[in-house]
């Protein structure tokens, strides 16, 4: 298995749509990811497991939902946060996604599993 890029969707610190392109090749093999504490290293390896499993160690008690993207949210409102790993597996592309629905009751990013939806494509299909 192959990464090949990580999509965010207002996950956590990564405000609006941003992409980490994990692409490697034999003269540039290695991929390194280097910031401030808070600018979202962990973040990302939280993502890869709530994305493949619906679950991550929220110990900190943080939200789902980026911070500014929840405080522009009017009360009573949901809005979608979600990742997106693809990656290659024996000459076939995989696009796995998460997406959650949360929706603003005053301070409280409100959620449920019934509001995630999970997909699995394999070279544009959707496999599940």
């Amino acid at each position: 298995m192959k990464l090949v890029k990580i999509v965010f969707e207002n996950f956590r610190q990564f405000y609006g749509k941003q992409e980490i392109n994990l692409e490697t090749s034999d003269d540039k093999n290695v991929i390194i990811i280097h910031g401030e504490n808070g600018a979202g290293k962990t973040t990302i390896l939280e993502a890869f497991s709530w994305c493949m499993y619906g679950q991550m160690d929220l110990s900190q008690a943080q939200n789902i939902l980026n911070e500014r993207v929840f405080n522009d949210l009017p009360n009573d409102i949901s809005t979608d946060a979600r990742v997106t790993i693809i990656f290659d597996d024996r000459h076939k592309e995989y696009l796995v996604s998460r997406k959650v629905s949360i929706k603003r009751l005053g301070d409280i990013q409100y959620h449920t599993k019934d509001d995630q939806e999970f997909s699995i494509m394999q070279d544009g299909s959707l496999i599940n």
